[in-house]
């Protein structure tokens, strides 16, 4: 899909395309994302369902930030900005 993304062609006429592949590509990045959260229910008793999606919901969003702004300050500094 991401292939698909960068080969279409620019303009107002392929702009249903692109609205296509985007909700495709949005689908399949949310799609692994929601799993891990019922993965881990799935896990545990009933009685620690909920701390377990609430623990992965806070390091997912923890650790996401941490490493996305990890990630960019090293792009950063090492290709400038712009």
């Amino acid at each position: 899909l991401l292939a698909a993304y960068w080969f279409v062609p620019s303009g107002p006429d392929y702009m249903v395309l692109d609205f296509i592949i985007l909700i495709g590509l949005g689908a399949a990045i949310y799609g692994p994302v929601m799993m891990v959260g019922l993965y881990a229910m799935e896990l545990v008793p009933k009685a620690a369902a909920g701390a377990a999606s609430g623990l992965t919901g806070t390091f997912s969003y923890v650790g996401g930030a941490t490493i996305a702004t990890l990630v960019i300050g090293i792009v950063i500094d090492n290709f400038g900005w712009g």
